[in-house]
């Protein structure tokens, strides 16, 4: 079964993946016609960096601005069929984009043991790391330049785990952790995140089988799937108000886990949420209106008792 799932996890990574690219080539249409006025709207002046643009869009006035923002994003993607779009998925598919596709990438460079893309909203993504240190700080400056994001992973490879390191510190400023960042870091033990964090991306401590304990911060606003798929350590967990979206898989399989508090703002998962967490014994949700059986699959929580306090469970 549990085989079965990890495959499951795979292939809704690789759907993400697709889907990505396609709200990238959206972002990546419109970023282009924002640079010159809508010759279809009178009121519309020249742009500059910092102007609002009137653009025309499939036939329709869509108002953009130039420093593309999380609030325009989201609005593409409820007005052209993307209703699920997260957070992350802002992160991801905007600033870093896709192997084939960087048009929003200005340059590259390599600063001690990291490497980083710059783009050109002057904002960094650190993308490898070469070193070998047990304790490892992220910076949240490089090279004079702003640290958004870090993408990537702290192993050397998806079969190669790091045995090394242990732990991190991620610096204030840092907003986004990337899909898989420090997955199968097996000996990590203490992560500490700044309060600048927004987002948490698919995997991106799965397999972190040492981390008993971590703090989350207060304007963290989405915790992608898989997030902490089989931290088998993990002891409890408490999600912050500030989150809005929990993804599926988040705890997966993290058989230590005892108690969990939900964020007032999540109404509702997305299935294995907290699969085979076997000694979760100490759910606090306030507004929870829907979860799946096997979200609470092979734990101590009493299905019945959260029906009788307003959730549904399908």
């Amino acid at each position: 079964m549990t085989s079965d799932l990890t495959t499951q996890h795979k292939q809704k990574g690789a759907i993400k993946m697709k889907k990505n690219i396609t709200i990238f080539l959206i972002l990546t249409m419109i970023f282009l016609t924002s640079c010159a006025p809508n010759v279809n709207d009178k009121t519309t002046t020249e742009s500059t960096t910092t102007d609002i643009t009137t653009v025309n869009f499939q036939k329709e006035n869509v108002i953009i601005s130039n420093n593309f923002t999380w609030d325009d994003y989201l609005f593409i993607a409820e007005k052209y069929s993307h209703p699920d779009i997260t957070l992350c998925d802002y992160f991801s598919t905007y600033y870093f984009g896709t192997e084939d596709n960087q048009n929003f990438l200005v340059s590259e460079g390599e600063n001690g043991d990291f490497k980083y893309r710059l783009f050109e909203n002057k904002k960094v993504f650190i993308t490898e790391y070469s070193g070998d240190s047990s304790t490892v700080t992220i910076p949240s400056v490089i090279d004079g330049h702003e640290v958004i994001g870090v993408t990537c992973r702290f192993d050397k490879s998806e079969f190669l785990p790091n045995i090394s390191l242990k732990e991190v510190t991620v610096d204030d400023g840092i907003q986004y952790i990337g899909e898989a960042c420090f997955e199968n870091c097996m000996m990590l033990e203490k992560v500490s995140l700044p309060q600048s964090l927004l987002c948490i991306d698919n995997g991106a401590f799965h397999g972190c089988k040492a981390l008993s304990k971590i703090a989350l911060p207060q304007r963290l606003n989405c915790i992608d799937d898989s997030a902490f798929f089989e931290c088998g350590e993990l002891k409890q967990i408490t999600i912050p108000d500030s989150v809005e979206y929990l993804g599926s898989y988040a705890f997966f399989s993290c058989s230590e886990l005892e108690c969990v508090k939900l964020s007032a703002n999540v109404n509702q998962l997305h299935g294995s949420t907290f699969y085979n967490c076997s000694m979760l014994s100490s759910f606090e949700a306030q507004n929870l209106k829907q979860a799946f059986e096997a979200d609470f699959h092979n734990t101590k929580i009493d299905i019945d008792s959260l029906v009788e306090n307003g959730t549904e469970i399908k």
